[in-house]
């Protein structure tokens, strides 16, 4: 399967979706980390939408935004714990950091990492998440 970022790159939104359903792995070092480092997965197709929504306006905007926001999530890896509690669910493993105007909220679930969601700021956070 092709990494995310190429994908991305390339623009290929539907392949992206594709990969991110089926719990893509976003680590540059391969399918299983080494000791110490957590494995980051994505479950919802937020990301995916979100590129189809930029690339409307600019295919071009829409990839590098989506590659910057997969470089930010790759760096949970080596520092899980680096976002903050989210405020609206008080639980220590949902965490998110910010990116631009989006809330990147995850789940650390010991060695692995779960992206959850990708929320435009503006927005509320769903009452559950996927």
């Amino acid at each position: 399967m092709a990494d995310l970022h190429s994908l991305a790159q390339q623009g290929q939104v539907d392949k992206l979706r594709s990969a991110m359903e089926k719990g893509a792995d976003v680590n540059a070092r391969g399918p299983r980390s080494p000791p110490g480092m957590a494995q980051v997965s994505w479950s919802p197709p937020s990301l995916p939408d979100l590129a189809e929504f930029i690339a409307r306006d600019s295919t071009r905007y829409a990839s590098l935004f989506v590659q910057s926001i997969i470089a930010h999530v790759e760096k949970l890896s080596e520092f899980p714990r680096s976002g903050r509690v989210v405020p609206e669910y008080g639980r220590e493993e949902l965490r998110e950091f910010t990116f631009e105007n989006y809330r990147i909220v995850y789940r650390v679930l010991g060695e692995l990492i779960e992206v959850a969601a990708v929320v435009h700021g503006a927005r509320l956070l769903p009452e559950t998440l996927p």
